[in-house]
């Protein structure tokens, strides 16, 4: 078997694995992508007003900023609404704002990842 024929074999196999999972309402992504969010934005509120010191609420943001990579990828591949492409709007909202703590361009990412994805196993 040539090295084409054992991508697409793959790319097929991984298609079958995902299946079952596409094209329905995530709701998981949002639910959690909100939680990081409103926790995100408490402790910088809480840093800022002086409730808590700067460096703690650094330390505390810097981990709860790694939980956003999850909804921007989901949102890169367009996993969170599902067959909904109308509502890619609200999909590219979650991952343009995951984004901002993470301290890069969701459009650029975007990009990058499904280059990323077109030579995977390459």
């Amino acid at each position: 078997m040539n090295e084409f024929s054992l991508q697409q074999l793959e790319k097929r196999d991984e298609r079958s694995i995902v299946a079952p999972y596409r094209d329905r309402f995530e709701y998981r992504i949002v639910i959690e992508f909100l939680v990081s969010l409103t926790l995100w934005v408490s402790i910088f509120t809480l840093g800022v007003i002086d409730v808590i010191p700067l460096w703690l609420g650094f330390c505390f943001n810097t981990v709860i900023a790694t939980t956003f990579y999850m909804p921007m990828h989901e949102a890169t591949h367009g996993n969170i609404w599902g067959k909904q492409s109308r509502l890619r709007r609200g999909e590219d909202l979650i991952g343009t704002i995951s984004s901002i703590p993470l301290g890069f361009d969701y459009w650029s990412h975007r990009i990058q990842h499904m280059r990323h994805h077109a030579f995977t196993n390459d």
